[in-house]
């Protein structure tokens, strides 16, 4: 058997998927398709940014985005 070096893996997730944060929400991708396009919602970047797909939302980003929301309606 060959001597394999497993890579060390972060199991700590950094970044949210589209559907990840939609659940997160009870929004639809589509919603947060739309809100992308126009500036709203969290900071995001794209996995894939040679043809913007993939787009990914930093957990701080989502969590400061949250706490933002919830301090404005109070």
């Amino acid at each position: 058997m060959a001597n394999v070096e497993t890579l060390p893996v972060d199991v700590e997730k950094t970044a949210l998927t589209s559907k990840e944060l939609a659940f997160r929400w009870g929004v639809s991708v589509k919603t947060l398709s739309t809100w992308r396009g126009v500036g709203k919602g969290p900071r995001f970047f794209y996995a894939n940014p040679a043809d913007k797909s993939s787009p990914r939302y930093p957990i701080e980003e989502v969590e400061a985005y949250e706490k933002d929301l919830k301090t404005h309606t109070e």
